[in-house]
């Protein structure tokens, strides 16, 4: 019994001290040392329900290291039992360990000694012993030393069904001490156990690193895409102001040239100055988008060299063509939608706005692509005339454009509308009033909702959209 009693007190010091460790609580204590007096009282109360009832052992365990947690660290008593479980078997574990590592130094001594209880008596505070330098030395491992993140969440019942295999195999080691093959087997399945839980343990603080180094990528990236917004927009300011002025003046130069009947030669070298200066700043805007902006890469090759072709239909136009990228692309076009049927609902849809945008006083076109809210899409921006009333009524039916003269077919509104369908997707259209930059959006949101919804308060835009029972007016 003597045996039992010193192998539990350090069972339940080494319970303890990882369950500290996995939930990351470091601070010490006073009433911890209260450890010491009632680890040895329930040692004997185990040691004797291990003579009488030994299928209890562990629930006993189980329910001492929780009391003890509820009221030391003010942990919730149900709450605790995952944890707690997860920490018993860690602490089974690492005590297969340690009998292992001491094979050598228990055979010297069992040459050397002839008293088998001393013996076992020695071998019990040794196990006991390494145990707890084993658990000192896994949470001083700088993988491991801030302990299982989100062990609460619903991750932790795959290690908790793996504790409780641990359990069942080590309490059935002391039912079949005599027949050595069982033995065998049973210390191999809990080192098994163990190590599923210490790889389970490594993967989850790896995904919790990576999802941290994820949200805060996509942190910056929105933080930077709200900066590129607001300097794009006071960029845009000042162009439209600047054009306004440059415009102002050449009218204005003209008309005084036409009243002066003296045909005055500084009128004349006044306009030609003006003219000569817009057409510079526009020659110089048009070589910036040729040679020197650069388009974000995306990682896929096919979608990368479709966005190159907008970028250069964009500038022969005269159109500032951007792009935002918001996720991992690569991964998008495995998990949400094809790389072929993504690039067709992109190029179409930006044609159309590029041919929108092409006539109109403002030329801006903005994509973003990636992750938002968990949930694959891209939106295209541009500043070019809205849908007509008959476009939004026709979505799905029938070609139409209102765009023929400039190369405009229907078709392209029409094959998004079957891919969406094919995906299960929602394409919205949103119009965007009171915006410097931008007149609409277009987007396609791959959450498997399978709606169109239209935002807009024009009137007929209303009446075109009552007519259709799937479109969902905002």
């Amino acid at each position: 019994m003597l045996q039992s009693v010193i192998k539990y007190i350090f069972t339940i010091f080494c319970c303890v001290y990882v369950y500290k460790n996995l939930l990351h609580i470091k601070k010490f204590t006073t009433r911890e040392v209260l450890l010491i007096p009632l680890a040895i009282i329930m040692s004997f109360i185990i040691a004797l329900i291990k003579t009488h009832m030994p299928l209890l052992v562990v629930i006993s365990l189980v329910i001492f290291i929780d009391l003890y947690c509820y009221f030391i660290y003010k942990k919730d008593f149900i709450a605790s039992l995952t944890i707690i479980t997860i920490a018993i078997g860690i602490s089974y574990f690492i005590y297969a360990l340690s009998v292992i590592s001491l094979i050598p130094v228990t055979s010297i001594l069992y040459m050397n000694i002839n008293d088998a209880l001393l013996l076992d008596n020695i071998g019990i505070i040794l196990f006991g012993i390494v145990q707890n330098l084993i658990a000192i030395l896994l949470f001083r491992i700088k993988r491991f030393k801030n302990g299982i993140p989100d062990i609460n969440s619903k991750y932790s019942d795959t290690v908790s069904y793996l504790s409780i295999l641990i359990l069942l195999a080590s309490s059935l080691i002391y039912q079949y001490i005599y027949l050595s093959n069982v033995v065998s087997i049973l210390v191999f399945l809990t080192i098994m156990f163990g190590l599923t839980i210490l790889l389970w343990w490594r993967k989850r603080i790896s995904d919790k690193y990576i999802n941290k180094v994820y949200e805060r990528n996509i942190k910056i990236l929105e933080e930077t895409v709200e900066t590129q917004k607001t300097e794009v927009e006071n960029l845009s300011k000042i162009i439209h102001k600047d054009n306004k002025v440059l415009s102002a003046l050449r009218i204005a130069v003209i008309e005084q040239s036409k009243l002066n009947v003296d045909n005055n030669p500084e009128l004349q070298k006044l306009l030609t100055e003006i003219m000569h200066l817009e057409d510079e700043r526009r020659e110089f805007l048009t070589d910036y988008e040729q040679n020197t902006k650069t388009l974000p890469k995306t990682g896929v090759f096919a979608t990368d060299m479709i966005l190159g072709y907008l970028h250069k239909r964009s500038v022969r136009e005269s159109i500032l063509f951007d792009v935002t990228i918001m996720g991992d692309i690569p991964y998008m076009v495995t998990d949400a939608v094809d790389t072929y049927d993504l690039n067709t609902m992109i190029a179409d849809l930006g044609e159309n706005a590029i041919i929108a945008t092409s006539g109109a006083p403002t030329k801006n076109i903005l994509l973003i692509i990636g992750y938002r809210d968990n949930i694959a899409f891209f939106d295209i921006y541009d500043s070019g005339s809205n849908f007509d009333a008959e476009v939004i009524a026709d979505i799905g039916k029938r070609r139409h454009t209102t765009h023929k003269d400039t190369g405009g077919s229907g078709i392209g509104l029409m094959t998004t509308y079957e891919l969406i369908n094919k995906y299960h997707a929602t394409l919205e259209i949103e119009e965007l009033d009171n915006n410097n930059l931008f007149t609409k959006r277009v987007s396609i949101l791959f959450n498997n909702s399978a709606l169109i919804s239209i935002h807009s308060n024009r009137p007929e835009i209303i009446v075109a959209c009552n007519t259709r029972n799937d479109i969902h007016l905002f």
